[in-house]
């Protein structure tokens, strides 16, 4: 989701902590579509504006996305009623939920053998990688926030209280569940995101 103001653009990548910057950055208008990316921003929007984004370790992406999902729809995953009611809140890795984080993973390698998350974000930064000029990281949210807003000359914001979209602790502990042969999938699959970012190999 690209939201805009007069001096930047920032692109709301899902499950980034993206939720917590729009509320801490008040005065951004959604510009697009729900799903929007660099793509469904006019060229001379981009290119009059700071523009900046934020990523995550794939594993966590992946564990934040199953545990809003299981919180939201249960262990069998969302009906064909609950996607249309979702509407563009729906993606992909929808049709692939398992009852345990390590059959999720395993049915998005499955799926998604280049990985799932790099794909995602291959969406947002692969062709305008020249054209961003900031992706932080939501391990660091509030002090790569402030990073991207120095950058582009624009005040410090008021940080929002507390997190948003948070997993219970119940579903955390329940997320730490994965085998080492599916953790090792993953990281194989995630090597564009891994690498690009500097995630490592873990």
């Amino acid at each position: 989701m690209p939201f805009m103001n007069e001096r930047v653009i920032f692109y709301a990548v899902p499950k980034t902590g993206s939720s917590w910057c729009v509320r801490a950055l008040p005065g951004l208008t959604l510009v697009g579509a729900h799903h929007g990316t660099p793509a469904d921003v006019p060229k001379e929007d981009r290119a009059a504006r700071f523009q900046f984004c934020f990523v995550r370790h794939p594993l966590d992406w992946l564990r934040s996305f199953w545990c809003d999902r299981i919180q939201s729809f249960g262990r069998t995953g969302p009906n064909t009623k609950a996607l249309l009611a979702a509407g563009p809140a729906f993606y992909p890795p929808d049709h692939l939920l398992a009852p345990t984080f390590d059959g999720f993973c395993r049915n998005v390698v499955n799926a998604y053998p280049r990985g799932y998350v790099s794909q995602l974000y291959q969406s947002y930064v692969g062709p305008y990688a020249d054209e961003l000029a900031f992706v932080g990281r939501q391990e660091k949210l509030a002090d790569h926030l402030d990073v991207a807003l120095l950058m582009a000359g624009e005040q410090r914001p008021v940080r929002p209280e507390g997190r948003l979209n948070a997993a219970s602790e119940d579903m955390k502990a329940k997320a730490a569940v994965i085998g080492d042969e599916t953790r090792r999938r993953v990281m194989l699959a995630e090597g564009w995101a891994m690498g690009t970012f500097g995630y490592g190999r873990t």
